[in-house]
């Protein structure tokens, strides 16, 4: 079995009149975009056969608000199974 757990800080270089994914904006005179968490697990019972997945969190940072609303914190989760044939 493997596991990692990634902590990435996202940061814009140059944020004046960008728009990311065109919905965010970072707030006037700040860089940070979120940070996001990531747990990767990979398992393989059998030569054969792996199983992947991956939970992710993302906390936005310095970002305007989309549609009059403030930005909320994303989950995401990804499963996969590889079967190899040789």
């Amino acid at each position: 079995m493997w596991i990692e757990l990634k902590y990435n800080r996202f940061n814009i270089p140059v944020p004046d009149d960008v728009t990311i994914l065109n919905t965010m904006k970072i707030q006037s005179g700040k860089y940070h975009l979120g940070d996001e968490l990531d747990l990767f697990i990979r398992y393989q019972p059998f030569k054969h056969w792996q199983f992947s997945g991956v939970l992710g969190y993302f906390a936005p940072g310095a970002i305007e608000q989309i549609n009059s609303r403030d930005p909320e914190d994303s989950f995401w989760f990804s499963f996969q199974f590889l079967l190899s044939l040789n």
